[in-house]
């Protein structure tokens, strides 16, 4: 991968882990989907599913953070 795209890709993880840290302050887990968290972070569900396999998925990459 080269860097413009590394970079590229750091910032939509970062938009999504923000756009789901931002709405788990807000709504309980079971409540929030993966179109409500494409919706804040200002990206598409094909480029959310490109980083995560589903929503367990990236709250465990969460964890792990």
């Amino acid at each position: 991968m080269n860097v413009p795209n590394n970079k590229r890709r750091q910032n939509t993880l970062l938009k999504i882990h923000t756009a789901f840290i931002d709405l788990l302050e807000t709504h309980e887990l079971d409540d929030i989907s993966v179109t409500d968290i494409c919706g804040k972070a200002g990206i598409n569900r094909t480029t959310f599913y490109m980083n995560f396999r589903d929503l367990q998925d990236l709250a465990t990459a969460e964890m792990n953070r």
